[in-house]
């Protein structure tokens, strides 16, 4: 009898556990304590972003945070730039990313400047979470060879994406070889003094402060 006492027990307990953990209001957490957790920050983009309820309260001095490495997005520059005859050998780009892959062929005959402005509509349509970085309108010539410049949407260093060329350097450095590219990085800094650990914008104290994002600054 109190086994099943204890059963029933720990069945309301975790039922209680379950609706503080899921209970939310948008994207805030209302029953698990952290809701009472607010932080104001001091610096150009620096930003709070959250708490839980094991966070120290700062005081009213605040803590420090001092920002030693900016977070980074993955990035790939193709070695061979694109050009008019390249476009018009029917180059194949294909481009992977968390499951989502664009496939793209160029048109004998189109320009430089028409073939990017439809890769980047075909990378677009595709949902890949990825940019086509191109020169400010007007500052270059729409017909000369330009390097495809490929960059994840997403900061951090668990962020990648896949490319293939089909000639060797316009994007993957062997034709028709695939080529992961995870060269983001993450935030890297100390909070009060401490070193805090990093995770793409976020970065995150291992005592309980809290969590920030952005540059040097201090939080109260």
């Amino acid at each position: 009898m109190l086994q099943a006492d204890q059963q029933e027990v720990n069945h309301i307990l975790e039922t209680v556990d379950r609706i503080a953990k899921d209970t939310q209001f948008g994207s805030i957490n209302l029953l698990d304590g952290s809701a009472g957790t607010n932080g104001v920050t001091n610096g150009a983009g620096l930003e709070f972003i959250g708490a839980t309820e094991k966070s120290q309260s700062s005081g009213v001095n605040g803590y420090e945070v001092n920002i030693t490495h900016a977070s980074t997005r993955a990035e790939h520059v193709g070695a061979k730039p694109l050009s008019q005859s390249v476009i018009d050998a029917g180059e194949q780009i294909t481009l992977t990313k968390g499951g989502k892959t664009g496939n793209f062929t160029t048109r004998e005959g189109e320009t430089v400047e028409q073939t990017l402005n439809r890769l980047g509509e075909a990378i677009k349509d595709s949902g890949l979470a990825l940019e086509l970085l191109r020169p400010e309108p007007g500052t270059t010539d729409g017909k000369l060879p330009q390097a495809v410049h490929l960059r994840h949407k997403q900061f951090g260093s668990e962020h990648n994406f896949t490319v293939a060329s089909s000639s060797g350097g316009v994007l993957s450095v062997k034709g028709n070889t695939s080529e992961m590219l995870q060269n983001g990085t993450d935030l890297k800094g100390e909070i009060n003094g401490e070193k805090a650990s990093g995770r793409g914008q976020v970065l995150t104290d291992a005592h309980g402060k809290g969590e920030r994002r952005g540059r040097a600054g201090s939080l109260r």
